[in-house]
């Protein structure tokens, strides 16, 4: 392989990375909601600002299409959606 072969694929892994760190959080806040855990609740704080940057572009786009308002559970619902369709798209994308 070439060395832009290697570039291009060291990019997609860090995207995968990236998106599976969203999720892991997203993961954790939907679980602060349901339990209460201390354990929890610290990684909820140190992931929280990723996930509300997240949800917030999430609720911007959902208002360009629709004029409807989810609440939190959903949302976090619809961002799990949407980050694992755009892994499943990005790992057929770029497997060999």
């Amino acid at each position: 392989m070439g060395i832009m072969t290697n570039l291009l694929l060291g990019f997609v892994h860090l995207v995968l990375l990236a998106l599976d760190i969203i999720c892991f959080f997203v993961i954790i806040r939907m679980l602060c909601h349901r339990v209460d855990r201390v354990w929890l609740k610290t990684f909820d704080s140190v992931g929280g600002p990723l996930v509300d940057l997240y949800i917030s572009y999430l609720q911007k786009v959902i208002k360009r299409i629709s004029s409807k308002t989810f609440p939190q559970a959903a949302l976090l619902n619809i961002a799990m959606l949407t980050l694992v369709i755009a892994r499943i798209f990005i790992v057929a994308l770029f497997s060999r």
